[in-house]
């Protein structure tokens, strides 16, 4: 990720109000992300534990910077900078303490919103597809997939562009507000990635979901959050 980026998001970091989680509670979107939006962002802040938790939204946690130990379920899990967390709304998920350099950002996102990024998966069967499937049902996984995806360009540039977008409107919240801000949330996105993601299957092994690159496709963060 670009030095400059990850500096913005330390800065924001230090703006974030830090809001406690008890073991055992079940987070509500509601309270996170805001009223008519479907992605919120929040930074894990290295120094501080998160105690175990489920949620009614489902997490994408991105590591940006350093190496992050986490706890899923009852397993506990390391990524490298670059690699992505999936986790369920049925999950467990304890953060706890980090490495002084480590940086993490949090996306919740509302299930409603896999409804068009499965149209771009196509109906191939993969762990990623029945995973997003379960999220928008009623059988709520307790799973989660790991993507081991850290050095791939094509995930990095989705990521950094959708950071991008909201790492600016978190700035004009700030610029407009004397108050700390704890989420950082955007309600459709209207700019289209320079880059595309090509299309991608996954293997499963366990509980590790790869990415393997097939043919490119039109992939970008219009058709994720539109």
């Amino acid at each position: 990720m670009e030095r400059i980026l990850t500096d913005r998001l330390r800065c924001m970091l230090r703006e974030q109000n830090f809001q406690p989680v008890l073991r055992g509670q079940m987070v509500s979107a509601a309270a996170h992300i805001p009223a008519g939006r479907r992605v919120a962002m929040i930074l894990h802040d290295p120094a501080r534990r998160v105690e175990a938790h489920t949620r009614d939204y489902v997490e994408l946690l991105y590591q940006c910077a350093g190496k992050g130990v986490y706890q899923a379920n009852d397993r506990t899990l390391e990524l490298n900078a670059g690699e992505l967390l999936l986790l369920g709304q049925n999950t467990l998920l304890t953060l706890p303490e980090q490495e002084q350099d480590a940086l993490a950002v949090r996306f919740l996102i509302k299930p409603d919103l896999f409804g068009g990024l499965l149209i771009h998966l196509g109906r191939e069967e993969s762990p990623l597809r029945e995973f997003l499937l379960r999220c928008m049902g009623q059988e709520t996984p307790y799973g989660y997939l790991h993507f081991r995806v850290g050095g791939m360009p094509e995930v990095e540039n989705l990521v950094e562009n959708l950071l991008l977008l909201l790492v600016g409107v978190a700035e004009a919240a700030l610029a407009n507000t004397d108050k700390d801000i704890n989420l950082y949330g955007c309600d459709s996105l209207h700019h289209r990635a320079d880059n595309s993601i090509t299309r991608c299957n996954t293997t499963q092994s366990n509980g590790t979901a790869q990415l393997h690159t097939k043919s490119p496709c039109p992939f970008s963060l219009q058709h994720l959050l539109e």
